[in-house]
């Protein structure tokens, strides 16, 4: 996340602080993630710091119970996230010990080799996610590849032993994961928690065909808590990965457009999700599958939309969102709580407050002594108010003015140059350079002839 100090440099606290943005409701689990990755930074610093192995934190993983659809997958992937954490998962029904059809537990730590192009000093930063760890669980038969087999590989793993990895052509690669952080998760259904209870005892795991040994690597184990009703809204409101947050800001980064939603629509939303029982994951299916008509509403803006009101009605039946479309109706607000907007009918949101649709019949004032009448106005009968034009745009304004000069100057330069007039007591006017008028041809077909005739007469005198 930009802006963010460094993994290294940050307290628990400010670990949880920014996590809680996201994940809701599972505070037991969001300190212990926390607390274990500090602690095993802590050792990590302490190695390259050259310290003293007695002064060395003690190796933390986790190990949490967390049933179906309460965020423990979203909870570790959302903190490799912001603190810029390698992550790794692996389903631990899908390995098998040693010379079994089946993946190997080293195809983990190769798998993260390769997630960070070979770089062993950013995979010693890694979170490795255990999944299904209450499927592995001894069933104390002969041959069993897949439960206790697993759990005795995975135990000198878990203290941070050498890993002999197979590079290829013959070679072999040692690591050590001795400052990863496992995070081993199970559903463990079944399992009741006693009221109170904050951490898991190991009684209740053992119970599960998981073995001493593997349970002594876990030094933290957790609950995390089963989402209820209130929990689900509060992700609704709260969470920055809110469904609700993301389809409100798409409509207001595409389109302009704000969407407003109900507090009948947030719990119509956790009730259709609380149906499915699946968890928070719900939350995104119901909001995609009742809310999905909403989206082509998008271009409202160009429409002189301002925005939309979801209503109960909208969620449960699939209806067209209220439209808002003036300034003043419009409360700019994701949830909208205030009864009078909530409770005012479809006409008072689409219309401006300016223009009211009803017109309310006017009461007389009340009567006082001795007071004058107001003197009002006689309207003119038959005569209709008029209607003022439109207004024109300057450069329309500007572009008949320049129009209408030249117009009138063209016609002053034709006139003049057609009649020729001579004024009082000097020469006849002539007319512009290139331009042969009736006038002036006349008066130079009079000139011609007269030298003519002035020619004419000395000519017939010598002959």
């Amino acid at each position: 996340m930009a802006n963010i100090k460094r993994v290294s440099e940050l307290t628990p606290e400010e670990m949880a602080r920014e996590l809680r943005r996201f994940v809701i409701g599972q505070d037991d689990a969001i300190s212990a993630l926390c607390n274990a990755y500090w602690r095993n930074t802590r050792r990590r610093l302490s190695k390259e710091k050259g310290y003293a192995p007695n002064k060395y934190l003690p190796k933390a993983n986790v190990l949490f119970a967390a049933p179906s659809g309460s965020g423990k997958t979203y909870l570790i992937t959302k903190f490799a996230e912001i603190f810029g954490v390698p992550f790794i998962k692996c389903d631990l029904t899908s390995l098998s010990a040693e010379g079994y059809v089946g993946a190997k537990p080293r195809n983990i730590i190769q798998a993260l080799l390769q997630k960070v192009d070979g770089n062993a000093s950013l995979a010693q930063r890694a979170i490795i996610h255990l999944d299904e760890v209450d499927k592995i669980k001894a069933n104390g038969r002969i041959g069993d590849v897949g439960g206790e087999a697993v759990q005795e590989m995975l135990l000198t793993w878990l203290e941070g032993a050498d890993i002999l990895l197979d590079v290829g052509h013959n070679r072999v690669k040692s690591f050590t994961p001795a400052d990863i952080t496992f995070v081993a998760t199970g559903a463990f259904e079944g399992m009741k928690r006693r009221d109170g209870d904050t951490w898991i005892s190991e009684q209740d795991l053992i119970g599960y065909g998981i073995s001493r040994q593997f349970l002594a690597r876990f030094s933290i184990r957790a609950w995390m808590n089963e989402l209820g009703e209130e929990q689900m809204r509060r992700i609704l409101l709260e969470s920055e990965d809110s469904p609700i947050k993301q389809l409100t800001s798409s409509f207001r980064d595409w389109a302009g457009v704000d969407l407003q939603i109900e507090s009948g629509a947030i719990d119509a939303i956790v009730k259709l999700a609380l149906e499915k029982r699946i968890g928070a994951r719900a939350l995104h299916d119901v909001v995609q599958t009742h809310l999905g008509h909403v989206s082509e509403m998008l271009p409202g803006r160009a429409n002189g939309v301002r925005g939309y009101l979801i209503e109960t009605q909208t969620v449960l039946n699939r209806r067209p969102p209220r439209t808002v479309k003036g300034k003043s109706d419009y409360v700019p607000l994701e949830l909208c709580e205030d009864e009078e907007v909530l409770s005012a009918p479809e006409t008072e949101l689409s219309a401006p407050k300016s223009r009211p649709t009803t017109i309310q019949p006017k009461m007389p004032p009340a009567e006082t002594p001795n007071a004058k009448p107001a003197a009002t106005p006689e309207p003119a009968k038959g005569l209709r108010p008029p209607v003022p034009a439109p207004p024109v745009p300057p450069k329309r304004r500007r572009f008949a003015l320049a129009i209408g000069v030249a117009a009138l100057l063209l016609g002053i330069v034709i006139y003049l140059s057609s009649t020729g007039k001579r004024p009082e007591g000097g020469q006849p006017t002539k007319g512009l350079p290139g331009l042969k008028t009736p006038r002036l041809f006349e008066e130079h077909k009079d000139r011609r002839n007269h030298r003519q005739s002035s020619f004419g007469p000395q000519q017939s005198s010598l002959t």
